[in-house]
């Protein structure tokens, strides 16, 4: 498919400035998905900078004003009344923040400062706080969510408003920002913001998906930045003297760190970045089109909400693992466990095929079709 190249004098490159772009992909149907994991159909443009290369949305008008409503009603974790989830890992529980933490855990102090960007429901702080029980707790996002919570942790210190100004500069010893980055519209002044806020020593930490591993992630119409590892580290080289990816990395995500300090810190120093094409994308979509046929979707990630507003919700339900979500609704569909599935629906997968196997041993008679 050949790829079509724009130039503009209306927009610009988030991350560099430049104005020519490949047109990856023109989404007129617009059946999408918020992070938050909501329905929403709204038209867009995806665009590869010809110049540094980012994958981003194309920012219009419109699109600008869709992404602050979502904001305005923001649910992070609703499913699970704000709680993170856990997943399987030989056996044992673990979420995306203990990953993250012990990942990082290194280049910690047993005391200092941190403030968590974009907190959400303020699920990293909590688990971190169990942790560094001496560090002081600040919590920064676009609305107080869930203040309650944060404002029980011990050492907890005070809530930022985004667009409050009266942050110390110089003053922290770390900053979090878990699947934020990739929401941001001005992402210079964003890092300018982060180097005035931390200590000449200070550390970044930035959680983002990881584009290479989830396509689907294309389809979540508030992520306006769709980040490769090669990409990030350039971006924040631009700012920081250190950049390293911890070695421990979660699959579909980008963890990175970034600091003015040497860290010891183990790495991951060798990385295959893969270019994201116009075929691959249209193949994505094409895996969808089924017809005449009954099915259900594993899981209620931001993926398999795409996956059901493209069919135009004719599907017969979700099918979820966790207990706490089982019985409710989601989309006006019921979400059920995969132990009470009709055996000859097949249910749609849209995630890594390590997944599926690690699902298809533990349920041999239910029918999966991978969708990627």
């Amino acid at each position: 498919m050949e790829v079509k190249i724009i130039a503009t004098d209306k927009f610009e490159c988030i991350l560099c400035k430049g104005r020519k772009f490949n047109i990856l992909l023109d989404f007129r149907n617009g059946k999408a998905t918020t992070s938050d994991s909501k329905l929403i159909n709204q038209p867009f443009r995806l665009l590869e900078c010809a110049t540094c290369f980012h994958i981003q949305k194309q920012l219009t008008q419109k699109l600008k004003k869709t992404i602050e409503r979502i904001y305005e009603n923001y649910e992070a974790y609703y499913l699970t009344n704000g709680k993170e989830e856990y997943h399987l890992e030989q056996n044992i529980e673990i979420s995306r923040s203990q990953k993250i933490i012990k990942a990082i855990a290194p280049i910690l102090n047993t005391q200092g400062t941190i403030l968590d960007v974009g907190t959400g429901s303020g699920v990293f702080l909590q688990e971190f706080s169990k942790i560094y029980t001496l560090w002081k707790l600040y919590a920064q996002d676009v609305k107080i969510s869930r203040f309650n919570t944060l404002q029980n942790l011990k050492n907890f210190k005070k809530f930022f408003l985004l667009k409050d100004n009266d942050i110390d500069t110089n003053y922290f010893d770390f900053m979090s920002a878990i699947y934020v980055f990739e929401h941001i519209l001005e992402i210079d002044d964003f890092l300018i913001s982060v180097k005035n806020g931390l200590k000449n020593d200070g550390i970044l930490l930035l959680q983002v998906p990881n584009i290479n591993e989830n396509l689907f992630d294309l389809f979540i119409i508030d992520h306006v930045s769709h980040f490769t590892k090669k990409v990030l580290y350039l971006k924040l080289k631009e700012y920081f003297k250190y950049v390293y990816f911890p070695i421990d990395q979660i699959y579909k995500e980008i963890t990175i760190v970034a600091s003015d300090k040497k860290l010891n810190l183990k790495e991951e120093k060798s990385y295959k970045d893969q270019k994201i094409t116009p075929c691959q994308i249209s193949n994505l979509i094409k895996s969808l089109e089924i017809k005449d046929k009954k099915v259900a979707i594993f899981g209620t990630s931001p993926a398999a909400i795409f996956c059901a507003n493209y069919l135009d919700l004719n599907i017969q339900y979700f099918v979820d693992e966790n207990k706490e979500k089982c019985g409710k609704l989601l989309c006006q569909k019921k979400i059920i466990d995969p132990k009470n599935v009709d055996g000859s629906l097949e249910i749609l997968f849209p995630y890594p095929t390590n997944l599926l196997v690690k699902l298809q041993n533990r349920y041999p008679n239910l029918k999966f079709v991978q969708i990627q």
